[in-house]
């Protein structure tokens, strides 16, 4: 058989098992029927025949497949779902294995039919190669906010440079008359028309980059990225964009050229007021100059509309070669950071990232970037280890901050960090420098938003919340961090009308799901929370931490064997690990309570206890007090960084759970007095949220008061839910636990669950919940 090539399908015939594959007219036989596939599926199937045996990556099968299309990342998983079908391993997916973090393995034996008289194994040693060594890739690209990111700055890039060459052709006079006195001006995205869909992510990212640096400077009004860039596959005419963006000035414009002879871009400057083009330009030159344009393009943008300021502006465009290579790893690290919607965004973009600083060893905006990452290492699931991923972070914010200090994104991480470690001193003055630095900055405003709630500040945090919205309120992230200061505040209806907002602008973006199913949970409605998940789950279904979050929620319904289903892909997605086999047997050592003692090792080696998701802290609590273990207990969960027993931290939303932990299992009353009286004021600071997290139900536990934590549960579960109801059924064997079950509020509350259970499942059962849109 003729090894394939890129974008190459191969004829031929073959057999796995008992289905017959034709691949001349892409057919699969079994027995009296055949089936035709896709010929995109017949092709991935090749490459894995090819590999039978071998596991073999996605991005080689997207390199083998695609080649140098761009096209979405759930292209390949709905590809493999109809191999799958058609070869009768839906169910077992025993033939085509997934691979966590990896791809894919056909485990069969194949048979030619072709005449060749080889067999695929035989192929497969000569691609080997391939199989783990593909040509980098740019992620595919749907029209969401996020990637409209992208586009945007890349229009604006274009119309900015055509703004530039008419000025060139205009008299004095009416160059004049086109300037006022702060102009404001939009950046669409550019249109690559190089022929070569590969460079779609360099198109955007030049825009991007001409917007960035646009925003250096107070004498212009920028609009946001997302809100310009929602523009950028629009059939609206630019005067009509400029129009809805309330600016007078659009830039535009289109990549035509890249390759050995260099590069050509053209740009243009609309004048909407005028209905004419203001000024533009085409931008060429060798490929190793092509880190120049974006800066060239600001300047001289900058340029046109404000010629008095020119002077004055001109150290802030100083030129910056960066070798070719190393910018475009870097435009595709900010591709996928920018424009990643599932779990995986965090892998690539780390290493296109470190691929940029490899080449280039002092640039700076690629160390910045990569502490950003670094520092939200468990923003989804848990990318890396805590202390790794801090490290390497803190070593990323000092280089980047060594070679420019006003690198951004670097700012930007050294808030995040010290707002995890409570350093909030730190984090406002980096926060503050970033705003300084650019504007309009939402990101800056979110993270002050974030920094607001650590410090248990409704107020302030709502605040910057609503300037972050008011800065880019077309922003998916920005809309879910609103929504998320709306859910701890108890504004539910808020909190899910920010969630649409950003699922209208991106609907793929799975990380509003999961908020989405947190704020349904938290109001009782969980068979519309389960709906979510499995919504967002479509969408990546590679996310160890949402797989077991909707375990979870089956839980909340006594659907065990739902439950369990979900927890042995969390587990697949696991590994062999510690954190495998826990999830795999959460149903017996979990949610059973059996075998406490194997359930705490396990619990005390895991990564993935605490996620951006869910918190399994108060399942060790109740191992720890179910063994009679409170020394060993609060002596292991004082070290967790920061801990609440240090004089410098304060009990916040992210550490109740552990601080809960440490108030039930510690013997030192000064400790206890300590941890208890800011657990109160957390409470006090946000009512709703300790009701319906179970932080003050289970703070009137740990102190005994039984009967007043029953008259709380009840009027939770009245008015919504609570999380975990069942550590509350199978408790520990401690006096407080015996007293609580022998109150008659106890079966109240039994009854009132399980009421509450039979409805959502008779509502899950029929299909008629409706998810909020």
């Amino acid at each position: 058989m003729e090894l394939m090539g890129k974008g190459k399908t191969p004829g031929g015939q073959f057999t796995i098992g008992e289905f017959r594959i034709d691949t001349g007219n892409n057919s699969i036989y079994h027995k009296q029927q055949t089936l035709h596939v896709e010929p995109r599926a017949m092709h991935v199937l090749l490459v894995l025949v090819e590999h039978a045996g071998q596991t073999v990556e996605r991005e080689v099968l997207f390199d083998r497949v695609w080649g140098q299309q761009v096209v979405v990342e759930e292209a390949l998983t709905r590809t493999i779902s109809q191999l799958r079908k058609a070869l009768n391993d839906n169910q077992s997916r025993k033939l085509i294995q997934t691979i966590p973090k990896k791809g894919y393995r056909l485990a069969s034996d194949i048979k030619w039919h072709d005449g060749t008289g080889s067999s695929v194994r035989d192929t497969g040693v000569a691609m080997n190669a391939d199989v783990s060594s593909p040509a980098p890739r740019k992620k595919p690209r749907t029209f969401s906010l996020k990637h409209l990111v992208w586009i945007l700055p890349a229009v604006f890039f274009v119309l900015w440079l055509a703004f530039e060459l008419s000025w060139l052709h205009q008299p004095a006079t009416e160059y004049a008359e086109s300037v006022i006195v702060k102009p404001d001006v939009g950046v669409l995205p550019l249109t690559n028309q190089s022929g070569n869909p590969q460079y779609d992510y360099l198109a955007n990212g030049i825009a991007d980059e001409v917007l960035t640096a646009l925003t250096k400077t107070s004498d212009l009004d920028l609009t946001s990225r997302y809100s310009s860039f929602s523009y950028g596959n629009t059939e609206l005419s630019a005067q009509k964009v400029a129009q809805e963006l309330a600016v007078r000035y659009l830039l535009v414009g289109n990549l035509q050229q890249l390759n050995e002879q260099g590069y050509v871009i053209q740009v243009e400057l609309v004048d909407a007021r005028r209905k004419t083009a203001a000024w533009n330009r085409t931008y060429t030159g060798p490929q190793d100059q092509l880190s120049d344009v974006s800066r060239q393009i600001s300047q001289d943008v900058h340029h046109y509309l404000l010629p008095d300021k020119a002077a004055a502006e001109n150290a802030k465009w100083a030129p910056e070669r960066i070798e070719v290579q190393a910018y475009q790893h870097y435009l595709q690290g900010r591709y996928w950071w920018m424009n990643g919607s599932t779990s995986e965004w965090f892998y690539r973009a780390e290493k296109a990232f470190l691929d940029a600083i490899n080449v280039e060893p002092d640039f700076a905006a690629a160390h910045g970037s990569l502490a950003y990452i670094y520092a939200r290492y468990h923003f989804h699931d848990i990318y890396m280890d805590k202390n790794e991923a801090i490290r390497k972070a803190g070593y990323a914010i000092e280089q980047a901050l060594a070679l420019d200090p006003d690198q951004v994104d670097a700012l930007h991480a050294r808030a995040i960090l010290a707002t995890l470690e409570q350093r909030f001193d730190d984090a406002t003055k980096a926060l503050e420098r970033a705003l300084e630095v650019r504007s309009p900055n939402a990101q800056a405003w979110y993270l002050l938003s974030e920094l607001a709630v650590a410090q248990s500040q409704p107020d302030k945090a709502l605040e910057y919340a609503l300037r972050a919205r008011q800065a880019d309120p077309l922003s998916p992230w920005v809309n879910i961090n609103l929504a998320i200061v709306y859910y701890y505040s108890g504004q539910s209806e808020q909190a899910l009308q920010a969630i649409s907002v950003a699922q209208s602008v991106d609907q793929d973006y799975s990380w509003s799901y999961v908020w989405q199913a947190r704020i349904l949970h938290k109001v009782g409605r969980l068979a519309d929370a389960i709906l979510a998940m499995q919504q967002c789950l479509s969408l990546d279904p590679g996310s160890a931490a949402n797989s077991a979050y909707l375990g979870l929620l089956y839980l909340e319904l006594d659907l065990q064997a739902e439950a369990a289903s979900w927890f042995e892909r969390t587990a697949s997605l696991y590994g062999d690990s510690v954190d495998a086999r826990f999830w795999k047997n959460f149903i017996r050592l979990g949610y059973q309570n059996k075998e406490p003692q194997i359930s705490l090792s396990m619990l005390q080696s895991m990564q993935s206890i605490r996620t951006g998701t869910y918190d399994l802290v108060p399942l060790l609590r109740q191992n720890y007090l179910a063994l009679e273990k409170q020394h060993q207990g609060a002596r292991e969960l004082a070290k967790v960084q920061p801990s609440p027993l240090k004089p410098d931290v304060t009990v916040n939303i992210h550490n109740s759970e552990l601080s809960l932990a440490l108030l039930a299992l510690s013997d030192n009353s000064r400790i206890k007095n300590t941890l208890s009286h800011q657990l109160a004021y957390l409470e006090q600071q946000w009512p709703d949220w300790a009701l319906h997290s179970g932080v003050r139900a289970n703070h009137l536990f740990i102190q005994g008061k039984t009967e007043e934590m029953l008259t709380l549960l009840l009027q939770a579960y009245k008015k919504g839910w609570v999380p975990l109801w069942w550590l509350f059924i199978h408790s520990d064997k401690s006096d407080n636990a015996r007293a609580l079950k022998r109150l008659p509020e106890f079966s109240r509350l039994s009854r009132l669950i399980e009421s509450e259970q039979q409805q959502q499942r008779q509502q899950l059962n029929t299909g008629n919940t409706k998810i909020t849109e």
